[in-house]
């Protein structure tokens, strides 16, 4: 797996994982819980929760991890 192309996408992905996880991990603790308990106590799910609530809401830190992930394969 060393030489193939899976593995070199694997090795990437480990590389520039950190990039994108700090951004993020930045954003989920920014939303308060109150937004979080109004979207369940309003019948929404988990999943629901996160893809209609959670990532709206952190649409700079996406754009934050996605330039910083992007940006370490390009120099």
């Amino acid at each position: 797996m060393i030489f193939t192309f899976e593995g070199l996408v694997l090795g990437s992905v480990v590389y520039s994982l950190p990039f994108m996880v700090h951004p993020l991990q930045s954003g989920f603790q920014s939303i308060s819980n109150s937004i979080i308990e109004a979207s369940y106590t309003l019948g929404k799910g988990k999943v629901e929760t996160l893809l209609r609530v959670l990532l709206p809401n952190m649409k700079h830190f996406l754009l934050t991890g996605i330039v910083l992930t992007f940006a370490t394969h390009c120099r």
